[in-house]
């Protein structure tokens, strides 16, 4: 019973902690996204800037016990980060990855509605509907429109939805013909732990451990088809850590 006070009290702390820092930086952060215009949005310096202080700060006020664990080398710039999907702070982990660098999300498309949330996923973001092929052409189109013409990471979750089972769902390929066209190559990114931490639709915030595999840059080869890097992207899942 005791445990369950604390880990009530301590989860409403870390609510607090993250709601006092979007007041100090997410507000400014809004106002500039939306007086920025769209074609300098990644060029916007203090975008990247303010976003990392609030994925550092999510980090930390959590108070999830993170080990990041990164390849030899240093990752490349641009390129195409995949990862698995078991929570929805995968996305503030992501985020944390990419320090400064100027960077956009492909998201779910049905959050382009959901009130003030929205400006940041459409000004940050291509929506991917999962039900309209040629809606979901035309974003992968200016995905590599623009990871070509602003030389920006991009960041995508092929599972396409979140499972919390242990397991690394099949992939959905559109990330191949994106690294293919944009000339990026692909790091994969393993999350352990987030499912257990903060668990989908819960309010509890959780002290598992989370580990973070960051993966050797992985490049699609000209007489590799999409369907085959996907699988070889998928194989690295099924064998993590592979640093």
């Amino acid at each position: 019973m005791l445990n369950k006070i604390f880990l009530v009290v301590r989860s409403c702390f870390s609510y607090m902690l993250f709601t006092a820092m979007m007041l100090v930086l997410g507000i400014p952060l809004l106002v500039i996204l939306i007086l920025t215009p769209a074609r300098y949005m990644q060029k916007n310096f203090l975008i990247y800037w303010l976003f990392a202080l609030i994925f550092r700060g999510f980090v930390y006020t959590s108070f999830i016990p993170f080990k990041i664990i990164y390849p030899a080398f240093e990752a490349p710039f641009p390129a195409l980060y995949v990862a698995n999907h078991q929570s929805a702070a995968d996305i503030v982990i992501l985020g944390y990855l990419q320090g400064m660098n100027p960077h956009f999300w492909f998201y779910w498309d049905h959050f382009s509605s959901v009130p003030i949330f929205s400006i940041f996923f459409t000004r940050l973001g291509l929506g991917i509907t999962q039900n309209d092929p040629r809606h979901d052409a035309r974003t992968l189109l200016l995905g590599i429109m623009l990871m070509k013409s602003q030389q920006c990471n991009s960041i995508i979750f092929p599972e396409g939805g979140r499972f919390n089972d242990g397991t690394v769902h099949p992939f959905q390929c559109g990330f191949a013909l994106l690294a293919r066209k944009a000339a990026v190559p692909v790091v994969p990114v393993y999350i352990d732990g987030m499912g257990k931490a903060y668990p989908p639709k819960s309010f509890l915030i959780y002290s598992n451990k989370v580990t973070v595999y960051v993966g050797q840059p992985l490049t699609i080869q000209a007489d590799e088809t999409d369907s085959d890097f996907c699988t070889r992207v998928h194989a690295w899942f099924d064998n993590y850590p592979v640093v």
